[in-house]
């Protein structure tokens, strides 16, 4: 049985917070997935990644649920 884990990035949408403070959690999951060569799909109400990493399948998501 293989483990499963989450790792869900918060951040604020709009251009007006890219690489701020407000969107660091965002940016640490991006990372992480652009470092594990894998890339996001937009879903319903998040961005989603797969990773392999050490025998682990880790789910990587960023809420884009935009309230305006």
């Amino acid at each position: 049985m293989s483990s499963k884990f989450l790792i869900v990035g918060l951040g604020n949408i709009g251009t007006e917070y890219a690489h701020t403070r407000h969107n660091i959690g965002f940016d640490v999951v991006s990372a992480f997935v652009a470092r594990h060569k894998s890339a996001f799909a937009s879903a319903r109400l998040a961005d989603v990644a797969e990773v392999k990493w050490e025998g682990r399948k880790v789910i990587c998501r960023k809420p884009n649920t935009d309230k305006n």
